[in-house]
C-alpha cells in the first residue's frame, strides 16, 4: 500500500511539475557565478572585512575615488556626475577624473544633490534640531562656480529631509514646516503651498512630513508625490493644476509628459498633463530614465529576498533570490540600454543580472551597519557605484563606443558596431539626434532623411547612397542588426555639417554642430548645406546660411549678410598641359587674384594635407572697390583634379570667419574615378 501511494504521490508531482507555467521558474544554479571566482579588493567594508568581486571575465573596476560616508550621486546628460559625502560635493566625469569640488562650511549635516531642470546643481542640507539650525541651500554651475547661496534661516525644513527640486526656472523648491515653498535666485519666496503637506509627530523632537518626493518637468510644473499615494500637479505658481485619486502607487518615475508607477503589480501609466491613465505602449518607454525594464515588455522589482521580473500586468517571469542570509532586501534597481539589470542589497553590495536573471557580476560589500549602494548606469553599460568604499566603476572588459551629441550623451538601442573601421549606429536614433526628418520604404529597403536643404538617400545593402541627388559610395554597406537598420555615422553626420571627432583613448566619439563651437554673437548664422560638383568629383559641407549659384566651371556660396563668400574652381588634369603641378596651380591663382585685387600682399604659405590629398594654403589682403578685402586660397590636388577654394571677407571681418573658413576646408571630400571618398 505504501509503495501504490508513493507512486500516486510521484504522478501528481509529475503532473503538477509539468503543469507549471513555462515563464516562472524557481532558482537554478545557473542563475548564480561560483564564489570561487571571487576576487579579493584591496577595500574593507564598515566591519573591516574585505571587499569581493565576482565576474572579473567579463568586467573589472576602471578607476575609484574615496569618499568619507557617502550620502548621493546624480548624472548629467553629458555623462559626469555630481555626488555628496558628509565633506562636501563633487563632480567627476566618466574616467574617474575629479572636475570640482567644494567643501562645505557645516560638516556635521546631511547633504543632498539634484540636478534642477534649468542644469543648475543643488546641494540641500536640511534643518537638524540637535545643531540647531534650519537647513541651507547651496547653488552651484557645472562647472563648480557658485551661483548662491540661502540660509534658510526663516524657513524652518523638515528634519532629515531629501525632498527638493530645482525648477525650469531656476527656482528651488523644499518641503518646510510652513508647506511647500518655492525660492528663487535671490531669496525671494514666490510662492507657497500649504494645500498638501501634514506633519505627524514620531516623537517628542522629531516630526515626519507626508511628502514622499518632488519632481519637476520644463513646462514649469512641480509634482508632489505623497506617502498616502496621491500625486499633485503644481503650476509654476503653486497653484494644484490636478490630483490623482488615492492609487496603489510603486516607485515612480518620471519622463517628458509621462509618469511611470512601477510595483509587483505591474506598470501604471500616467499623462502628466491630466493625471489620468496613459495608453502609452510600454515599448516606447526612453532609454535615459532610470526605469528598471528590459526594454522588451519586462520589468524588474523587488520581492522578498531578492527581485523578480515581470510583465506589464505583474505576471511573473522570473525570480532570483539573494542567497546570504540577512542581506536579501534589494533596493535602487535601475538598468542599462541592453535590459540589465543592477540592484543593491542592505549591506550595499551590487549585483548585476541579464535579461534572464544569471548573475553577470556581483560586488561583495555586505557592511554591517551601512546602507545600501547607489547606482547609475551609462550608454556603454558601465555601472557607477556609490558606497561605502568610495565612488567607482565597473566596466565590460570590452567596452562599447560611447557618443556624444554636442556633449550629451546619446543612448541607443543597440550598440554602435565598428566594421572595417567605419562606425555605424542605429539609423532612426542618430538621424533624430541630427534633427532630421527620416521615411522609409519598404519595398525598396531605403530610407530618406531630410533636414534644412540636405537630403541623404540610403539604401540597405548597398554601397551608393545619395546627397541631394548625387551618387556618394559608402565606405562601408549599412546592415541589419537584429532587426534595427546601422548606418554609417561619419557620412550622416558631416552630411548634415556636424563635426566628427574620435578619441581612441576613451573610445569616444563626438559630434559637435556647427553652431556648438561658434560665439552666438557673432554675426554668422550657424547652418547646414551641401556644396556638391554636379558630376560627383567633390562634396562640400559649410556652415552658415548659403545662397547656392553654380556656373560652368566653378561653384559659388554666399552668406546671407554678403559679408561671408566661397567659391570653388575645380579644374580637370586632362584638360591641363601636362606636367602641370601643385606650384603652378599656385601660379595660376595668384594671376586672377592679381586682376582682382589692388595691391594685393600674400602670406603665411603652408603645405597641408587633407584627408590623405596634398594641398597648398596661403592668405592674400588687397582692395577691390576701396573695400579692403582677405583671402584664405586652398588648392587641394587629388588623383584627377585641382581643387581651388577661394573664400574672403571684408578685412575688419575676416577674424570673425577665420575658424569657420578653415573647418570648410577640412569637410571638404575628394572622389576619385570610381565615386569613392578619397578620406577614411
Amino acid at each position: 500500500m505504501k509503495k501504490i501511494i508513493f507512486q500516486l504521490l510521484a504522478f501528481f508531482f509529475l503532473i503538477g511539475f509539468i503543469a507549471m507555467p513555462a515563464h516562472v521558474h524557481a532558482n537554478t544554479l545557473d542563475q548564480y557565478l561560483s564564489s570561487d571566482l571571487d576576487k579579493e579588493l584591496p577595500y574593507v567594508n564598515d566591519a573591516k572585512e574585505p571587499v569581493k568581486f565576482r565576474g572579473t571575465g567579463n568586467f573589472k573596476i576602471s578607476w575609484r575615488i574615496p569618499s568619507t560616508i557617502p550620502l548621493h550621486i546624480i548624472r548629467d546628460d553629458s555623462g559626469n556626475m555630481f555626488y555628496s559625502d558628509t565633506d562636501g560635493i563633487y563632480s567627476v566625469d566618466p574616467y574617474g577624473n575629479t572636475l570640482w569640488s567644494y567643501k562645505l562650511p557645516t560638516p556635521h549635516g546631511l547633504k543632498y544633490v539634484n540636478l534642477g531642470v534649468d542644469g543648475t546643481i543643488y546641494a540641500f542640507e536640511a534643518g537638524d534640531e540637535y545643531y540647531q539650525t534650519n537647513g541651507s541651500v547651496f547653488a552651484f554651475n557645472k562647472d563648480g562656480s557658485v551661483k548662491w547661496v540661502y540660509e534658510l534661516d526663516k524657513l524652518k525644513t523638515i528634519e532629515f529631509s531629501s525632498s527638493f527640486v530645482g525648477d525650469i526656472y531656476g527656482n528651488f523648491i523644499v518641503e518646510t514646516i510652513s508647506g511647500i515653498v518655492s525660492i528663487n535666485p535671490k531669496g525671494f519666496i514666490n510662492w507657497t503651498n500649504t494645500n498638501i503637506l501634514k506633519e505627524t509627530k514620531v516623537t517628542e523632537n522629531l516630526t515626519e512630513s507626508n511628502i514622499a518626493q518632488l519632481n519637476a518637468d520644463s513646462n514649469g510644473n512641480i509634482f508632489v508625490t505623497t506617502r498616502d499615494n496621491k500625486i499633485y500637479c503644481l503650476d509654476a505658481k503653486g497653484q494644484i493644476k490636478w490630483e490623482t485619486e488615492q492609487l496603489d502607487l510603486g516607485q515612480l518615475y518620471f519622463s517628458e509628459n509621462v509618469i511611470y508607477s512601477l510595483s509587483n503589480k505591474g506598470l501604471y501609466i500616467l499623462d502628466d498633463s491630466t493625471g489620468k491613465e496613459s495608453n502609452m505602449p510600454p515599448k516606447e518607454i526612453p532609454l535615459t530614465i532610470a526605469l528598471p525594464t528590459d526594454h522588451m515588455g519586462g520589468f524588474y522589482v523587488p520581492t522578498n529576498y531578492g527581485i523578480e521580473k515581470i510583465d506589464k500586468d505583474g505576471n511573473k517571469l522570473w525570480k532570483y533570490e539573494i542567497r546570504d542570509i540577512g542581506y536579501r532586501d534589494a533596493y535602487n534597481l535601475t538598468s542599462d540600454t541592453d535590459g540589465n539589470i543592477y540592484f543593491t542589497n542592505n549591506g550595499g553590495s551590487v549585483y548585476s543580472l541579464d535579461k534572464d536573471g544569471r548573475e553577470r557580476f556581483v560586488l561583495y560589500i555586505q557592511n554591517h551597519v551601512s546602507d545600501g549602494s547607489e547606482i547609475i548606469t551609462d550608454s556603454t553599460g558601465t555601472a557607477y557605484i556609490l558606497s561605502y568604499i568610495g565612488l567607482l566603476a565597473i566596466t565590460p572588459n570590452i567596452e562599447p563606443v560611447k557618443v556624444l551629441k554636442d556633449k550629451k550623451e546619446l543612448f541607443f538601442p543597440i550598440h554602435p558596431v565598428v566594421l572595417e573601421g567605419t562606425t555605424l549606429l542605429p539609423m532612426r536614433k542618430i538621424f533624430e539626434s541630427l534633427g532630421a526628418t527620416i521615411n522609409w520604404n519598404s519595398e525598396t529597403n531605403s530610407v530618406v532623411a531630410n533636414k534644412d536643404n540636405t537630403t541623404i538617400s540610403i539604401t540597405l545593402g548597398s554601397k551608393i547612397a545619395q546627397i541631394n541627388g548625387v551618387d556618394i559610395k559608402l565606405d562601408v554597406i549599412p546592415i541589419n542588426k537584429n532587426g534595427t537598420t546601422m548606418v554609417p555615422l561619419r557620412f550622416i553626420s558631416e552630411t548634415f555639417g556636424e563635426k566628427v571627432k574620435w578619441n581612441s583613448d576613451k573610445n569616444l566619439i563626438e559630434l559637435l554642430s556647427p553652431n556648438g563651437n561658434v560665439d552666438t554673437n557673432s554675426s554668422i548664422v550657424e547652418s547646414k548645406n551641401i556644396l556638391s560638383d554636379a558630376s560627383g568629383r567633390f562634396y562640400l559641407v559649410t556652415g552658415g546660411k548659403w545662397e547656392p549659384t553654380t556656373a560652368k566651371s566653378n561653384y559659388f556660396l554666399a552668406a546671407d549678410d554678403q559679408d561671408h563668400y566661397l567659391e570653388v574652381d575645380s579644374l580637370n588634369k586632362i584638360d591641363l598641359k601636362d606636367n602641370v603641378n601643385l606650384s603652378d596651380i599656385v601660379e595660376y591663382t595668384h594671376n586672377n587674384i592679381n586682376n582682382i585685387l589692388n595691391n594685393p600682399a600674400y602670406s603665411n604659405s603652408v603645405n597641408l594635407t587633407i584627408h590623405e590629398n596634398k594641398a597648398i594654403q596661403y592668405d592674400v589682403k588687397g582692395e577691390y572697390n576701396k573695400l579692403k578685402l582677405h583671402y584664405l586660397v586652398t588648392i587641394i590636388e587629388s588623383s584627377d583634379r585641382f581643387h581651388i577654394l577661394f573664400e574672403w571677407s571684408q578685412e575688419s571681418k575676416f577674424l570673425d570667419f577665420l575658424q569657420p573658413f578653415e573647418e570648410m576646408v577640412k569637410n571638404f571630400r575628394v572622389m576619385d574615378s570610381q565615386n569613392n571618398t578619397v578620406d577614411a
